[in-house]
């Protein structure tokens, strides 16, 4: 993982490099006067008639980059003309006060541009950008787990091994009010934990139908901050076609959107914020209402261990790198023996991305692409001897920052 990201563009990188390679020889400058589709005067450069010829400018404002065909010191009308093609007009064209860079004709920009996505590709595989991802909970009748498309690295598995949690349901029986198209059971043989699971086999249903609805007492839950359950349909369900409602004697104080059940008959885990929980001081009921009520005909949906969790005082415990392993052609994680029932983080990321245009916010820590474009490019243009020996080590020494790799497994190969 890196440090001291700026989120500096590839233009800002690209010039850093520039002033290091070139010195007082490299140009940021503003055009002084418009011109035509292949001509625009800058009256600040200085040198003589043809001076510039084979140069490279990138235009700021369009990231375009033209080759200099001619330059006119005194330009007649215009003073310090240059000539450049191929032409430019429309969203292109350049026009008086427009910024713009100059290269010298054996440092091409586009060259630069490699650079920078070199420095990127080197980098893979010892940095990364970072994520973190705790949609997956942990059961030791489960060994394989999905890992989140956003990882192609991971250096790290956390248990929450601490947390206040308070159980709404365990869902060990049938809720006390079903609709007249529900039938409901307590399912010994499909569950997630303990001895049961709430099964809910529904028919016609219309929009903002009770399928089911429990009494739990008085429950004080204005001190959580997050509503977490298992859920498992026959078919695929879109994210809202189900609202987890609770209410207080008063009415009804929290509606949660279920979120989409991305699988068909696999249990998954979700979590949702509580919407208001300083209000959520009585809550007598716990309610699941269809929202898009086709959505939901003629379905067998089962929930499990419904509870609310406090997110800030969550404790997290590191699993042992030699208790698990990824299997790359599958993307799972595997675990080599039982795992805990509880809430997994996953700490990695993803490989840092190439820019795409001059305006692609970097990845990576912005000066280690300048250090290593400067010099991968001063030791390729250096003769051999001591002068190239010290850019190679200073190349070495670019990566030291970023050198993160230790206890780091790739997703795929």
């Amino acid at each position: 993982m890196t440090t001291a990201i700026q989120a500096r563009t590839r233009q800002q990188i690209r010039r850093s490099i520039g002033y290091n390679l070139l010195g007082p020889r490299f140009i940021v400058s503003t055009f002084t006067s418009g011109g035509t589709t292949v001509t625009c005067a800058d009256t600040s450069l200085r040198g003589g008639d043809g001076d510039y010829v084979g140069h490279w400018i990138v235009l700021a404002t369009s990231g375009a980059i033209v080759s200099v065909t001619n330059f006119d010191e005194t330009g007649g009308a215009l003073e310090g003309l240059l000539t450049f093609t191929p032409a430019q007009g429309g969203t292109t064209e350049v026009g008086n006060g427009d910024e713009y860079e100059m290269w010298p004709d054996e440092l091409p920009p586009q060259y630069i541009n490699n650079l920078i996505d070199q420095a990127i590709t080197d980098a893979t595989g010892i940095a990364w950008d970072s994520e973190e991802d705790i949609s997956l909970h942990l059961h030791p009748n489960t060994s394989r787990y999905d890992i989140p498309s956003q990882f192609s690295m991971i250096n790290k598995l956390e248990l929450r091994s601490g947390s206040s949690d308070l159980i709404l349901d365990a869902c060990e029986t049938v809720w006390g009010t079903l609709h007249a198209n529900v039938t409901g059971s307590a399912d010994t043989q499909i569950k997630r934990q303990g001895n049961s699971s709430l099964k809910l086999v529904t028919g016609a249903q219309n929009n903002n139908d009770v399928l089911a609805q429990k009494t739990i007492g008085t429950v004080d839950i204005s001190g959580f901050t997050h509503i977490e359950f298992w859920v498992r349909s026959t078919e695929t369900l879109l994210t809202d076609v189900m609202e987890i409602v609770l209410s207080d004697a008063g009415g009804t104080e929290e509606t949660l959107l279920v979120p989409a059940v991305t699988s068909d008959d696999t249990f998954e885990y979700k979590r949702v914020a509580l919407a208001s929980p300083e209000s959520d001081t009585a809550i007598t009921t716990i309610a699941i209402v269809a929202n898009h009520a086709s959505s939901v005909d003629s379905k067998t949906i089962w929930f499990d261990d419904i509870k609310v969790t406090r997110a800030d005082d969550w404790v997290w415990k590191r699993i042992n790198m030699r208790n698990w392993y990824i299997d790359q052609q599958a993307r799972d994680i595997v675990f080599r023996t039982r795992p805990e029932y509880a809430l997994m983080k996953i700490s990695g990321g993803d490989k840092p991305a190439l820019p795409s245009s001059d305006t692609s916010v970097m990845e990576l820590d912005d000066q280690y692409i300048v250090n290593w474009a400067t010099a991968w490019e001063k030791m390729r243009s250096a003769q051999d001897g001591p002068e190239r020996s010290l850019w190679s080590f200073k190349l070495d020494q670019s990566r030291v920052g970023i050198n993160k790799k230790n206890n780091v497994r790739k997703v795929t190969g």
